[in-house]
C-alpha cells in the first residue's frame, strides 16, 4: 500500500498512522494525491469516473505498465 501511494498518487505527502492496543493493531496509509479513480479515468481516457471502478473490478489493471 505504501509503495502504491509513493509510485502512483502523484501527491506530495504520504501519511502513516499506526495504533496498537491489547486487542488490535491498525495501520492507516493515506496521501494527498489525485485518487485512484480519478487517475484511472484520466490515464485510460474514460468518459466517467464510474467507468474506472468497472475497469478496476476486472482485475489486472495498472496505470504504469512499464513498472508492473
Amino acid at each position: 500500500m505504501l509503495n502504491n501511494a509513493i509510485d502512483h498518487s502523484q501527491g506530495d505527502d504520504v501519511y502513516i498512522h499506526a495504533r496498537q492496543d491489547q486487542d488490535s493493531f491498525s495501520l492507516i496509509i493515506s496521501d494527498d494525491g489525485v485518487g485512484l479513480f480519478a487517475k484511472i479515468t484520466s490515464q485510460l481516457h474514460l468518459p466517467d469516473i464510474r467507468q474506472a471502478l468497472f475497469e478496476l473490478s476486472k482485475g489486472k489493471l495498472t496505470t504504469d505498465p512499464e513498472r508492473h
